[in-house]
């Protein structure tokens, strides 16, 4: 009933919006007799049916029956929580209504949330934060009720005084609502009907709860403790109530007066809507009127222009006839050309085969002489590298024999002549020396001959052999006193020159 009384609110205040143009402000009914009204209709309704209530626990066999067959109650309670968060909105639907404030240890509180789905079914919070926060919340409202109303209004009542002293409690709270005190009272009391059944080994203590809003909680409790019930009503804390209860219609009202400015908006849309239809009609006709006129100018251009399309057809059709008489001629033309063109083709295809044959033939004597030639050039390489390297072996030779002991012993007198010249006279066979020295010569005037071996090593086809055999001409072989049937073997480069034998 506590969202209840703010749409009643609300509802008052659309319906009091305009003055005496609404119904509520031209009848002058008050926002008070507005609440008071719906107030006095649900009392009425529910004390209408309090028998039905007695009746099912009469069933249920929760209601004493001596006790139900005394005189109709005129009062009755309702125990929902969060009647704490409308505390305000309920005093306006109910202004003879008294609030009974009962504070419990919020740790019990939580233990008592946590594990209200074992009776309920359904879980009253999620989590451990959650359960503290939702106790922060409403004690909080409860708190500002009282000293918003004072203790006529509200009246808190601790629960650890209700369950250790129960008659001096329900004493105290029978006083404070003006009915006489009674043993019966305290049956009720006997069994806790909406307990949450907690397990005793139960724990509530989860790590991820925020220990800022657990000190809050235990903070405010203790204050509670400590602090007692405000014995007056505060007006400043009644008007923040006020302001606060207000808020949401105020919000709705504002809604409203945006929604009805929007509204007006509309409509003056709506009109220039319908201003821009009439003109938009006028000039339809308008536009009407002209296309029909340029209707008929293009009817009466496309008559115009219809004669000329067709001279010009007539034109083009004799036209047509001129230019496909002179294509034909051309083709004519063509065609002889072209069996001409194709007859000198022919002539000039078997001209172009002669020549190919002709070429072809060129091209192998060509192929064949330069053959011959590659292969003299390649004889004649290898007898020139053999000479070459002969050349070197006599060179060799001839120093070594020149340095022979043998040699000098041969040759006394080339010898003492060399020793008397100090060194400018050689010793040695002097033929042979002319011919290693003019060798000499010739290799320094042509250095091309370096380059030479290794030409010849690519085209060479036969491989040189790497010795050869110098036999001394029969002038030589009387010169040598020694032995004239002797002969110099020249060996590879890395063997020495055999001396002769004696």
């Amino acid at each position: 009933m506590g969202e209840f009384a703010v749409n009643i609110a609300s509802s008052y205040q659309i319906g009091a919006a305009r003055d005496n143009r609404t119904i509520l402000s031209a009848m002058d009914i008050s926002r008070a007799e507005f609440f008071a009204n719906f107030g006095h209709a649900i009392n009425d309704l529910i004390l209408g049916h309090r028998k039905h209530l007695e009746r099912k626990r009469d069933l249920e066999g929760t209601l004493n029956r001596e006790h139900s067959t005394s005189e109709p109650k005129a009062r009755w309670v309702d125990g929902t929580p969060e009647y704490s968060l409308h505390i305000h909105g309920l005093r306006k639907l109910f202004p003879e209504a008294l609030f009974i404030h009962i504070v419990r240890d919020v740790e019990s509180v939580v233990r008592s949330m946590l594990n209200f789905h074992r009776v309920a079914g359904t879980q009253l919070v999620t989590s451990e934060e959650q359960a503290y926060r939702y106790w922060l919340r409403m004690v909080d409202a409860c708190l500002k009720a009282e000293q918003s109303y004072g203790p006529r209004v509200i009246y808190r009542l601790q629960y650890d005084a209700l369950i250790g002293n129960p008659e001096a409690a329900i004493r105290s709270l029978l006083d404070f609502v003006g009915e006489p005190y009674s043993a019966k009272c305290l049956e009720p009391l006997a069994q806790r009907i909406n307990s949450s059944n907690v397990p005793v080994d139960f724990k509530s203590e989860d790590p991820a709860t925020d220990r800022k809003v657990v000190e809050a909680a235990r903070r405010l409790y203790a204050e509670i403790q400590q602090t007692p019930q405000p014995v007056e009503a505060s007006p400043a804390m009644a008007d923040q109530l006020e302001a606060a209860f207000q808020e949401p219609y105020l919000k709705a009202a504002r809604l409203q007066q945006e929604l009805s400015g929007e509204i007006a908006k509309v409509e003056h849309y709506a009109a220039e809507i319908e201003q821009y239809k009439l003109q938009l009609a006028r000039q339809e006709q308008h536009y009407a009127a002209e296309v029909n006129e340029y209707k008929q100018q293009l009817a009466r251009q496309e008559r115009h222009y219809g004669a000329e399309i067709d001279v010009l057809k007539y034109q083009i059709a004799r036209q047509e006839e001129h230019y496909t008489s002179e294509i034909d001629v051309l083709k004519s033309q063509i065609a002889r050309q072209e069996e001409h063109y194709t007859s000198e083709i022919d002539v000039l295809k078997h001209q172009i085969v002669r020549q190919e044959e002709h070429y072809t033939g060129e091209i192998e004597k060509y192929k064949s002489q330069i053959d011959d030639l590659q292969k003299h050039l390649t004889d004649t390489t290898n007898i020139a590298r053999k000479l070459s390297r002969l050349l070197e072996n006599v060179e060799k030779a001839a120093e070594r024999l020149a340095n022979s002991r043998r040699w000098k012993l041969a040759n006394l007198g080339s010898v003492i002549k060399a020793m008397l010249s100090r060194g400018k006279l050689s010793i040695g066979y002097d033929p042979l020396e002319k011919i290693v020295a003019a060798y000499s010569q010739w290799r320094v005037s042509h250095p091309e001959i370096g380059k030479l071996n290794k030409e010849i090593g690519v085209v060479q086809s036969q491989a040189i052999p790497e010795t050869s055999v110098i036999e001394p001409d029969k002038d030589n072989q009387s010169l040598n006193p020694v032995n004239s049937s002797s002969e110099i073997v020249l060996a590879p480069k890395t063997s020495s020159v055999s001396p002769p034998v004696p």
